[in-house]
């Protein structure tokens, strides 16, 4: 099993906070408690962490977070996500060209 951590924030997009979070929750995604905007997420699919593993846990994290931009039709979302022992990765997921999509950014 693989697991990821997750902190994201939502830009101009406040009111819609707990309509994203029920919606990571019905994915399974798990809330830390008493800190703002960390999930956690398992993948026991994965018996070891590959560069294919992380690549499908990136895409995975990217898409589920760019389809609640879409529905929630959010301005901005930046996160951080900590995937195994993998170097922490960056995103925005903002609506561009009119779609929404994941674009890279340093998480330092």
């Amino acid at each position: 099993m693989i697991r990821a951590m997750v902190s994201l924030d939502l830009i101009d997009s406040e009111d819609e906070r707990d309509r994203l979070y029920e919606m990571l929750a019905a994915k399974d995604w798990k809330k830390a408690i008493d800190v703002d905007t960390v999930w956690f997420l398992s993948y026991s699919q994965y018996s070891e962490q590959t560069k294919d593993s992380t690549e499908n846990i990136k895409a995975d994290i990217s898409s589920t977070l760019v389809g609640a931009a879409k529905e929630l039709k959010l301005k901005k979302i930046f996160y951080v996500a900590q995937i195994g022992n993998a170097e922490p990765i960056g995103r925005t997921i903002e609506k561009k060209h009119s779609d929404y999509a994941s674009y890279v950014r340093t998480p330092f």
